[in-house]
């Protein structure tokens, strides 16, 4: 009941061929229940909630955000320096303020990526024309007169995603365009707002800044842009990657990597702020077998 009574509050239903359901709730939070015979185990509910308020970079830094992982103690108070004695904080929103690049927020689920990108645009100055696009209602904003759309993706009386994006471009014209989350009908409209000219910031799940970059190549090519030419429009339209990584409750900034164009053999050619690097997941594996005694030595 509880069920029917939350979709019931959208207009939305967890029928037979569609047995789950997902509402905005008036609070803000995100709920998300699935039913059987998709759910074996029977009734499955989600609610993800939200901070009732808005975490600025300076909230961030003093979570731990922007500081070093455990590992690197020694280095842990210089770990958000980016180049002499400038810290990471002072340079994104430098960034920021400027609105005057491209980027993209990566993470895993549960990241911060969203709270990160709400902390970057409350310090867009309102004289800025922005733009904010998103399936759920999310990311939260200090800007005094943004304009914000809502998309819902299991609709099928709202207009699409692409259709959104198209006109919020094309006919609204903002100077930066937000998009809550890359997830599929995104990333081709992503790419056109800054090869246009826009300036466009966008949240990404991947698991490092480089695979945030073949993520959105990826989600581009299922449009049908061809391979060479949607590399060639991210390398020269996203500008900054700032990927944030997450260990049990604690998020922090593990990378930060500004596009550089392409290399001589068509790769992305990044260059990264010296705050530390993400341990590919296979390299993490080989240290874990050899700490357990493990030999790569081949037995007779």
């Amino acid at each position: 009941a509880l069920v029917e009574r939350t979709g019931d509050m959208a207009r939305r239903q967890a029928t037979g061929s569609r047995p789950y359901v997902l509402v905005d709730l008036p609070c803000g939070a995100r709920f998300t229940a699935i039913k059987p015979p998709l759910s074996a185990s029977g009734v499955a509910i989600n609610i993800r909630r939200f901070p009732r308020t808005r975490l600025d970079l300076a909230g961030l830094e003093a979570q731990g955000t922007f500081a070093g992982s455990g590992s690197e103690d020694r280095k842990s108070e210089l770990a958000y320096r980016v180049i002499g004695e400038t810290p990471l904080v002072t340079y994104l929103t430098a960034v920021a303020r400027s609105a005057g690049a491209s980027l993209l927020i990566s993470g895993e689920f549960s990241s911060g990526k969203s709270t990160l990108l709400g902390a970057l645009a409350s310090l867009v100055p309102p004289t800025v024309q922005v733009a904010v696009v998103e399936t759920f209602k999310e990311v939260q904003l200090a800007h005094p007169h943004p304009l914000r759309v809502v998309v819902p993706g299991d609709r099928p009386d709202f207009p699409t995603m692409d259709e959104v994006l198209n006109v919020v471009i094309t006919r609204m014209r903002p100077d930066l365009l937000i998009v809550g989350e890359i997830v599929r009908d995104e990333a081709p409209r992503f790419l056109d707002a800054v090869n246009l000219g826009k300036r466009a910031w966008a949240t990404i799940h991947a698991g490092s800044a480089l695979g945030a970059l073949h993520r959105l190549e990826t989600k581009a090519l299922a449009s049908g842009l061809p391979h060479r030419a949607a590399r060639e429009q991210i390398a020269q339209s996203v500008n900054l990657v700032i990927h944030l990584a997450r260990s049990g409750r604690r998020r922090r900034v593990a990378e930060v990597a500004l596009v550089e164009g392409l290399t001589a053999n068509g790769d992305y050619a990044l260059r990264y702020v010296p705050i530390g690097r993400v341990a590919p997941r296979a390299t993490l594996l080989s240290d874990l077998w050899e700490q357990v005694g493990g030999s790569w030595e081949v037995q007779p």
